[in-house]
């Protein structure tokens, strides 16, 4: 089963802290093994495999999310601006 959440981050919020380039977070079931980040680059990609990295990039990530809108209120933004392109 696939469960995704679509957020959108609203304007009036300005700047944040991804903003640099997009990125993964690879986690993995095995208790002993750490997450990693992939991070997507113009010409190519990057592993990073420390713990701190995996653990900034999460932080990031959760701020993001904590400050974009709600999915329900991006169901609801997408709504209208779908209703204005009518």
């Amino acid at each position: 089963m696939v469960n995704v959440k679509l957020q959108v981050w609203p304007f009036e919020a300005a700047a944040h802290a991804a903003m640099s380039g997009p990125f993964v977070i690879v986690g993995f079931e095995e208790p002993a093994s750490l997450d990693v980040v992939y991070l997507e680059t113009v010409g190519s990609g990057l592993w990073l495999e420390h713990e701190d990295d995996a653990n900034r990039h999460r932080r990031v990530f959760d701020s993001v999310r904590r400050i974009a809108l709600s999915p329900e209120d991006t169901r609801a933004r997408l709504a209208s601006l779908i209703k204005e392109t009518r």
